[in-house]
C-alpha cells in the first residue's frame, strides 16, 4: 500500500509499513513512525483536525514541525540563479558513442533503430578513418581532460569487431586514459570475443528479455528464427559471467512477473540486472499503456521485498534502477539533466555526423550537432544545456533531482519534442524512487548498508520511541 502528500519542496509517502518524509532540495530522506507521519500529513495539508492530547502527540508534533521548518522553499530568484549557473557552465566533451554498425542481425519488435534513417543508410558499418577521426576530434575538443569514455554501439557493434579492436589499439597509444563499454545483443559474444573485451577492460551489457518465450517473440533474428538459445549458449560459455556482464531486460508486459524475470536472469548467473519499460519508438510497440502501471507498481514492490530475502548485497547488486536511486539518496546527489546527451557526450554515426545520442537520429536531421568535417554547432549544444529540470515541468516535481528530467529520446519519440515529459514514465520513475527508499530503510534496519561518504546515518533516521 502506498499513499502520498507531495509538493515541489517535500514529499510524504508510505510504502507498506514504512512512512517517509523527503526533503527535495536537500535530498534528505526521513523515516517516520505512523503517528509522526499522520501528524506531518495534517500539517502539510493544512488539516487542523483535533488530535488527542498526549505527551507523545505533543513531542511528535514539535519534532515534525522542526523538520518541516528546516525545509526551505525554492524561490524564483534561486531558480534563476541555478539556471544561470547551469547554462553558463563550460562543459567538456569527454564521451563519444561510436556507431560501429548501423546494421543488426536481429529484428527486435520494439527497437528504436527500426527508424528508416537509422538502419537504411549507405554507411552500414563505420570505417576506420571515421572512427579514428572521431577519437582525434574528442581529444582536440577537450585536451585538458585526463579521462574519456568510448561507448561501442549499434545496431549490433560486434558486426564490426575488427574496427572495435583497432579503436582500442589506437586509443592506447594516447597518454590519456580511456574507459570502454559496449551494448550487444549477445549473439556474437562468444568466449573468444568475451576474453578480448575482458582483457581490455571493456564494460559489457547484454540486451536479453525475461523468458525464452518473450525473448524469442520480441528479439528474433531478421529471418524470424529464435535467438534465445544462441545467446544462452554464449552466456554459459563465459565463466563467472555475472562478474563482467550486466543484463538489460526490456519489460513489455505484466507477464511473466518481474520476480520471474529476475529469477531467470539470476539463473543465467547475471548479478547486475537492469529493467527498462518498453520505450516509445518506431518499432511495432508503442508507449506502454497506463493500465499496466498498477500491476507493475505492485510487482516492483514485491520484487524489492524478494531481493531483500534472496540477495546477499541488495544495495549494490540487486536491481540496478533501485540501487542507483538508493545511492543517489545516500550520497545526496542532485541531477539537473537526465544524462550527458548533447553536452559532454555525443554520438558519431558511420557517415561522420554527430548527434546528441543514437535515439535522436531522425528523418528530419533536426538534431544533427555537426560533423567531423564541420565541427560542432555551438547553438545545438546550448539547446541541450538549456534542457535542465528548471526549464521543464519537472521543476515542480518532487523527484526532479533523482530523475533528472527523463530520457530525451523517449520524449522525442513520443511527442516530437525533447522538452515534453511522458506521464506514464514519470509515474513509474517516481514510484521506483519510493520503493528504493523503502528498500534503503529495510537495509538500514538490518545494518546491511555499506559505508559511505554521504550523510545517510544523519538523515535517514528513525524517529522512534517518542512516536511509537
Amino acid at each position: 500500500m502506498l499513499d502520498t502528500v507531495s509538493g515541489s519542496n517535500l514529499h510524504l509517502f508510505r510504502v507498506r509499513d514504512e512512512h517517509f518524509l523527503y526533503d527535495v532540495e536537500e535530498n534528505r530522506i526521513f523515516s517516520l513512525s505512523e503517528r509522526a507521519y499522520d501528524i506531518a500529513r495534517s500539517m502539510v495539508s493544512g488539516n487542523k483536525r483535533k488530535r488527542g492530547f498526549s505527551l507523545r502527540n505533543i513531542i511528535a508534533e514539535r519534532e515534525i514541525q522542526k523538520i518541516i521548518q528546516d525545509i526551505e522553499p525554492l524561490s524564483e530568484d534561486e531558480v534563476e540563479h541555478r539556471k544561470k549557473i547551469l547554462e553558463q557552465e563550460d562543459y567538456q566533451l569527454t564521451g563519444l558513442w561510436l556507431g560501429l554498425a548501423h546494421s543488426c542481425n536481429l529484428g527486435c519488435r520494439y527497437c528504436f533503430a527500426n527508424s528508416p534513417k537509422y538502419l537504411k543508410t549507405n554507411y552500414l558499418l563505420m570505417s576506420q578513418e571515421t572512427a579514428f577521426k572521431g577519437i582525434d576530434f574528442l581529444l582536440n575538443q577537450s585536451p585538458e581532460a585526463e579521462e574519456y569514455d568510448i561507448i561501442f554501439f549499434g545496431g549490433e557493434p560486434l558486426l564490426n569487431l575488427e574496427l572495435l579492436k583497432k579503436v582500442i589499439d589506437y586509443t592506447t597509444k594516447s597518454s590519456k586514459r580511456f574507459h570502454y563499454s559496449i551494448t550487444t545483443n549477445g549473439t556474437l559474444l562468444n568466449r573468444d570475443v568475451f576474453e578480448y573485451l575482458k582483457e581490455n577492460d571493456v564494460s559489457m551489457m547484454i540486451s536479453v528479455d525475461g523468458s525464452e518465450e518473450i525473448h524469442n517473440r520480441n528479439r528474433p533474428y531478421k529471418n524470424g528464427r529464435p535467438s534465445w538459445q544462441d545467446i544462452v549458449e554464449n552466456i554459459k560459455s563465459i565463466p563467472n559471467v555475472g562478474d563482467y556482464i550486466m543484463a538489460r531486460v526490456t519489460i513489455t508486459s505484466t507477464t511473466p512477473s518481474l520476480i520471474e524475470i529476475f529469477d531467470t536472469m539470476r539463473g543465467l548467473d547475471f548479478v547486475d540486472i537492469t529493467f527498462a519499460e518498453v520505450c516509445p519508438n518506431s518499432g511495432e510497440m508503442p508507449v506502454f499503456p497506463a493500465d499496466m502501471i498498477p500491476v507493475w507498481k505492485e510487482q516492483y514492490l514485491d520484487l524489492a521485498e524478494y531481493i531483500l530475502k534472496v540477495e546477499p548485497d541488495p544495495y549494490n547488486r540487486g536491481l540496478k534502477c533501485l540501487s542507483v536511486n538508493m545511492q543517489a539518496m545516500r550520497q545526496r546527489k542532485r541531477s539537473f539533466y537526465c544524462c550527458s546527451t548533447g553536452i559532454s557526450s555525443l554520438y558519431l554515426s558511420p557517415e561522420g555526423n554527430f548527434y546528441p545520442c543514437m535515439r535522436l537520429i531522425s528523418e528530419t536531421d533536426e538534431h544533427v550537432m555537426g560533423s567531423l568535417n564541420d565541427g560542432i554547432k555551438k547553438e545545438k549544444v546550448r539547446y541541450f544545456v538549456q534542457n535542465h529540470v528548471f526549464n521543464k515541468t519537472c521543476k515542480d516535481c518532487w523527484a526532479r533531482y533523482i530523475c533528472g528530467g527523463g530520457c530525451y529520446g523517449d520524449s522525442y519519440a513520443y511527442s516530437g519534442s525533447i522538452w515534453q515529459t511522458i506521464d506514464t514514465y514519470c509515474v513509474m520513475s517516481r514510484y521506483k524512487i519510493e520503493v528504493s527508499a523503502y528498500l534503503l530503510k529495510k537495509l538500514k534496519d538490518r545494518n546491511a548498508l555499506p559505508e559511505t561518504q554521504g550523510k545517510i546515518n544523519k538523515y535517514l533516521k528513525k524517529l522512534t520511541g517518542i512516536f511509537s
